[in-house]
């Protein structure tokens, strides 16, 4: 039967530098998925992100962190037991300089990345027309904790969503969240402190 949970995580086009998991326990497997072909590495790595049921159907519980983080947190269990208590779907809230409002996220991604203002602001405006409200929050997708085998319906969503717009995927995520009206659980950014650690 195996481990009911997987943590996993995309090194696709970057450097293989070992990801640090968290102390091994019987409860869960750690994964990485390698490849040095840099083409559209970003859009391919999401992939596995957004659909971990396909990839882990024998697993009940998916963990996936961006491989620019490693953990500090040595019992995951913990996490599972207080985000996953209420919901199926927990990921961190966004918090880059206090926000934490769509809107106000987007309009800084715009400033930090305007490469991509254009796209952005066309998919943006796209699910203002379709009626999505522009406060509602925003999160930041680095960390996604959830019972994949019961919102493999979401991760479809997202995925063919993500796949209309912009390469970054807290773009589109918030859309999918309302759209469905599916259940969250916001991780605290202070959780994240504790978590994690960014090595860049």
């Amino acid at each position: 039967m195996g481990s009911r949970m997987v943590v996993y995580t995309a090194k696709i086009g970057m450097p293989s530098n070992r990801i640090v998991p968290p102390e091994k326990t019987e409860d869960y497997d750690f994964v990485t998925i390698e490849s040095q072909n840099p083409h559209n590495s970003r859009r391919r790595s999401r992939l596995f992100k957004m659909l971990p049921h396909l990839f882990f159907p024998k697993y009940d519980i998916s963990l996936w962190v961006d491989s620019r983080y490693q953990f500090r947190l040595r019992n995951l269990q913990t996490l599972v037991d207080k985000y996953l208590k209420d919901a199926d779907w927990a990921t961190w809230e966004f918090g880059w300089g206090g926000v934490s409002k769509y809107w106000p996220m987007v309009w800084k991604l715009t400033k930090r990345l305007p490469k991509l203002e254009r796209e952005i602001r066309e998919q943006v405006y796209r699910y203002k027309s379709l009626g999505m409200p522009q406060f509602i929050p925003a999160y930041h997708c680095a960390f996604i904790l959830r019972r994949h085998s019961r919102v493999r319906h979401i991760g479809d969503f997202w995925w063919r969503e993500y796949n209309l717009g912009c390469e970054r995927d807290q773009v589109s995520f918030p859309f999918i969240v309302w759209r469905t009206g599916m259940k969250i659980t916001k991780i605290p950014v202070e959780e994240k402190g504790r978590s994690v650690k960014w090595v860049g």
